[in-house]
């Protein structure tokens, strides 16, 4: 899951953004929000596999599979399952998580080493090598030292973090997808009526009206727009 092909942030932006974020900690040690942490981690896992059928299913209805969602697919079971398993496993004993815990940028007290790695990996846009996560870590300490738990804990943080970022992309993807295939539909349906002999004028007006609010209906009017005139 990690391209090591080429990494999109330099050594000396990664070292700042460790800096930063070791230089802003407010610890706290709560076992309620290791439980929090361990229900958010089960509901990714649970939308990542849920995301992989929508997807899956779509290659046999109207869904357009772009080049990112086919990845996704193509590498599921070899790459994010067997991830997502490994996950589960390493975290079953809630007692591994009981790390160092700061807030998050929705304000949510999560543990330290998550925080980071979320940082890291979209700081890097999911692209980095291993030379780049050793200098991360190793500008980060120089601050404010990790725990051996915490150390043990980053590569399932780092894999955790990759995978929800990849979930994020995946369900704008088939949301926007999904609201091409509607969108098309329901001007399929207004233009029958258009092509009406009794339909009133205001129903055209309305096409397009819709059509200058909704910016995936211009693409259905670029290869429909001719049966206004039928």
């Amino acid at each position: 899951m990690i391209d090591a092909r080429g990494t999109r942030s330099s050594k000396t932006s990664i070292e700042r953004l460790a800096k930063e974020l070791a230089s802003a900690t407010d610890l706290s040690f709560d076992g309620r929000h290791s439980v929090s942490f361990v229900r958010r981690a089960r509901d990714i896992v649970l939308r990542t596999r849920v995301a992989h059928r929508t997807l899956a299913k779509g290659l046999s209805h109207p869904l357009e599979i772009t080049r990112g969602t086919e990845s996704f697919l193509d590498n599921f079971y070899i790459v994010v399952d067997s991830a997502l398993v490994e996950i589960v496993q390493n975290w079953k004993d809630r007692r591994s998580l009981r790390l160092p815990q700061i807030l998050d940028a929705e304000g949510v007290r999560v543990p330290r080493v998550y925080v980071i790695a979320r940082a890291f990996v979209r700081e890097t846009e999911c692209a980095f090598d291993r030379d780049l996560i050793v200098g991360f870590l190793r500008a980060y300490q120089r601050v404010s030292p990790l725990s051996i738990r915490e150390l043990d804990r980053f590569p399932d943080m780092i894999r955790f973090a990759l995978i929800e970022e990849m979930l994020r992309l995946v369900e704008i993807a088939i949301a926007d997808q999904k609201e091409r295939v509607s969108a098309d539909g329901w001007f399929d349906k207004v233009m029958r009526i258009g092509r009406k002999k009794d339909a009133p004028r205001e129903m055209r007006k309305l096409i397009f009206a819709l059509s200058e609010r909704y910016a995936v209906i211009p693409l259905a009017l670029d290869r429909k727009s001719t049966r206004l005139n039928s």
